[in-house]
C-alpha cells in the first residue's frame, strides 16, 4: 500500500506485474510518502522528494525530514532520521526491481553520517540482495548501536552495548550486504564494521578490570570481534 500527497503526478501503466514497471510513466512532487513494508521490500515515512520514472528507470531525489525507514526483520525498530538528502536510482531488469544510491546523507538527533544502498528486487526471494554503507565521524558510541543489523550475532551485540561503556568514535564505518531473504543461510549474509575509539571506558569481559581513556580501531564482523593494538 502506498500513501501520499501529489502535487503534480502524470501516471500511465499496464496492471500486468511483470510488466508494469516496465510500461510505467510517472513523474510526481512526493510530499509524506508512506509505504507499509511488503515482504522484503522497507516500508518508510514522512518521505518528501521529487519522483521521475519512465522507460524502465528513474530516480528520485530526497529531501526530507523526520523520516523512518523500516527495514522488518533486518532491524528491530524502524530508523528514525531527523533529515535524508541525496538521489535513488531505479531500475528495471529482466529479474526485477533494483535500487540504487548516490551518496546520501543523513542526520539523526546524536550523529550525521553518509552513506550508500544497493538492493536488488528479484522476482526469486533467493536472489533478493543488499548492500549498505555507511560512515560518520566525531559521535558518541552509543549513538552508533541501533544502526547495527540483526545478522550481528547476538553475543557480539551484546558486547558492543555491554562493554563498549561510555565514550567517542572519531570515525566509525558499516558494511553490510547479502540476502534480503530472512530463511537464507547466514553465510550469505555478511557485515563488517570498523569503530576508532576515542577515550573509551571499556571491559574487554566479565570480570575483566575496566580500562579507560582507550584509543585505537575495533573491527567488528562475521568472523568475531578484533582489535587493533589499543592504548
Amino acid at each position: 500500500a502506498v500513501r501520499s500527497n501529489f502535487e503534480r503526478l502524470d501516471f500511465a501503466g499496464m496492471a500486468k506485474p511483470r510488466q508494469v514497471f516496465q510500461r510505467l510513466w510517472l513523474v510526481a512532487d512526493l510530499q509524506q510518502l508512506s509505504m507499509k513494508m511488503v515482504d522484503t521490500v522497507p516500508g518508510l515515512s514522512g518521505l518528501k522528494g521529487f519522483l521521475s520514472y519512465q522507460n524502465s528507470v528513474g530516480y528520485v531525489d530526497l529531501d526530507a525530514k523526520n523520516v523512518g525507514l523500516h527495514f522488518g526483520n533486518l532491524y528491530d525498530e524502524a530508523w528514525s532520521l531527523q533529515e535524508v538528502r541525496g538521489r535513488l536510482l531505479l531500475r528495471q531488469t529482466e529479474t526485477g526491481l533494483g535500487l540504487s544510491s548516490s551518496r546520501l546523507i543523513a542526520k539523526t538527533d546524536q550523529l550525521s553520517a553518509v552513506g550508500k544502498l544497493e538492493m536488488n528486487f528479484a522476482e526469486d526471494r533467493r536472489q533478493r540482495t543488499w548492500g549498505l554503507v555507511i560512515g560518520a565521524e566525531d559521535f558518541a558510541l552509543e549513538s552508533a548501536f541501533p544502526f547495527v543489523p540483526n545478522t550481528v550475532p547476538d553475543a557480539v551485540d551484546v558486547w558492543l552495548e555491554s562493554n563498549l561503556m561510555a565514550g567517542r568514535s572519531k570515525q566509525s564505518g558499516l558494511i553490510v550486504h547479502g540476502s534480503l531473504d530472512r530463511l537464507s543461510p547466514k553465510i550469505e549474509k555478511r557485515y563488517a564494521m570498523q569503530v576508532e575509539l576515542d577515550e573509551v571506558t571499556l571491559q574487554y569481559a566479565d570480570g575483566w578490570p575496566v580500562a579507560t581513556n582507550v584509543y585505537g580501531d575495533i573491527q567488528v564482523s562475521n568472523d568475531g570481534v578484533f582489535a587493533a593494538p589499543l592504548t
